[in-house]
């Protein structure tokens, strides 16, 4: 078994298994790559635990299948997990979190599509 375990390790369903990147680059990142164009407006990521300063600063990008950025966002300090809700839906073919400094462990992350439309009240 790899003992940094496989990005997939993050998507898995499974807080149990973590993805973690060696501690070889200055930079560390974790990339899904869809099989086709997905719709993603939200993405939640479960750290390895409480203290885990990891994805301090880290940054959510999205790209298109064309390899251009979309959207990306700054996860700042001192969060225990990180729910990164995007202003409008993407279609994206890639999601990536990269960090500065320090290897990247994610016990899970979750990529959601587009919010559900508010209904409307129906006041006929």
């Amino acid at each position: 078994q790899n003992l940094f375990g496989t990005a997939s390790d993050a998507v898995d369903g499974n807080e149990g298994t973590v993805s973690h990147t060696a501690d070889t680059a200055s930079e560390q990142w974790w990339k899904w790559t869809f099989d086709k164009p997905t719709v993603v407006q939200k993405i939640i990521i479960i750290k390895l635990g409480q203290g885990d300063k990891r994805l301090d600063n880290a940054v959510v990008e999205l790209f298109d299948d064309d390899k251009r950025l979309l959207a990306s966002q700054n996860l700042g300090i001192d969060n225990i997990d990180v729910t990164v809700d995007f202003d409008k839906p993407h279609t994206v073919k890639v999601v990536k979190i990269e960090t500065p400094g320090s290897h990247l462990i994610l016990r899970e992350v979750e990529i959601w599509g587009a919010k559900p439309l508010e209904a409307l009240p129906d006041y006929a």
